[in-house]
């Protein structure tokens, strides 16, 4: 995106990127956070420019001359009202901004948030110990309540994570100026959309069956597992053979398993080929081009739900063997 007016000054510390394309990315971020779609500046002799922001937006880097092989880099930055200069380092190391979100995250939230780890990024904690992650971005929220640091990072979280029943308190915690922003009333309205909550029944949806028919999903077995997967995923596949093994086993005393294919219509054939090949005994549906997947902020796979016999959802991501154990305990054979 090229801009008419310029009111941020940026260089760049690396040598190998003095004259290249800047990329601003926003990881799995939607669009619907953000003021720009596409964000770019082309590097001379080490300097860009961009133009200003309307409030603060939060962004990794990327290189046009690594597109091929580098998604973008570890290490965030702010773009903001109050930007004026810029330093950019692949490395991160000699990373800052002038700007007052990136100062307060780099000087106070990432101290707070990495403290007694051995991790440089909030990101690495966030992937690796999702509760400890969880427990200090509540903290710290509740601590600094006008902080668009723990803002992004609750919108991140949900976008890496999927739906937790903490965030919405978390959300909650920020003051009345920064819920009145687009970042938290748009994360205020996603939070709202999701019908797949501990506790809650699971909802009555309409998706595919194998045959492409329209076929409403209809758990009816005292514990459903209810498994969200896509034929191209590697850890999904994995799994099959122990679930398979477990059907097997514990289907004739109340077990049931309904897999939800998050696939495009391009992969509809490959999908088909998948349950064939694999032979999964149970019901299948394909939720075409991730529609209802994605609006559940269902983004990484597998993701599944236990569910009791009034469809009421027991458990989160429960693992095969954590199921084994679960199914031995509560049905007979």
């Amino acid at each position: 995106m090229c801009f008419a007016q310029k009111s941020i000054t940026g260089n760049v510390v690396n040598d190998d990127h003095k004259n290249d394309t800047l990329l601003f990315k926003k990881g799995n971020v939607s669009q619907a956070y953000y003021q720009y779609k596409d964000l770019s500046a082309g590097v001379k002799d080490g300097s860009f420019k961009l133009n200003h922001f309307d409030y603060p937006q939060l962004y990794y880097i990327a290189w046009e001359s690594e597109r091929d092989s580098v998604s973008y880099y570890m290490g965030e930055y702010f773009l903001e009202k109050d930007t004026k200069n810029l330093t950019v380092d692949t490395h991160y190391t000699a990373a800052k901004g002038d700007g007052t979100a990136f100062e307060e995250y780099q000087n106070k939230f990432l101290p707070f948030m990495l403290k007694g780890t051995a991790y440089k990024f909030a990101d690495e904690l966030m992937l690796n110990d999702t509760p400890s992650f969880i427990q200090k971005l509540s903290a710290y929220t509740k601590q600094n309540p006008d902080s668009y640091s723990a803002l992004w990072h609750l919108i991140i979280l949900l976008s890496e994570k999927g739906y937790g029943n903490e965030y919405e308190t978390i959300a909650a915690q920020f003051s009345k100026t920064l819920k009145k922003s687009k970042p938290w009333q748009v994360l205020n309205t996603e939070l709202k959309q999701i019908v797949i909550r501990d506790g809650k029944k699971f909802p009555e949806i309409t998706l595919q069956d194998v045959n492409l028919k329209p076929a409403k999903v209809q758990p009816k077995a005292k514990y459903t597992l209810v498994d969200f997967w896509w034929s191209r995923c590697k850890p999904c596949l994995e799994q099959v053979p122990h679930l398979k093994k477990l059907y097997s086993q514990y289907n004739k005393s109340g077990f049931d398993i309904i897999g939800i294919a998050a696939d495009n219509t391009t992969q509809t054939d490959l999908w088909k080929k998948r349950i064939t090949d694999n032979e999964m005994p149970w019901k299948n549906y394909l939720d075409e081009n991730k529609e209802f997947t994605f609006s559940q902020m269902i983004f990484s796979f597998p993701t599944n739900y236990l569910l009791d016999e009034n469809n009421v959802v027991i458990r989160k991501n429960i693992s095969p063997e954590e199921l084994e154990l679960f199914l031995k305990e509560n049905l007979q054979v």
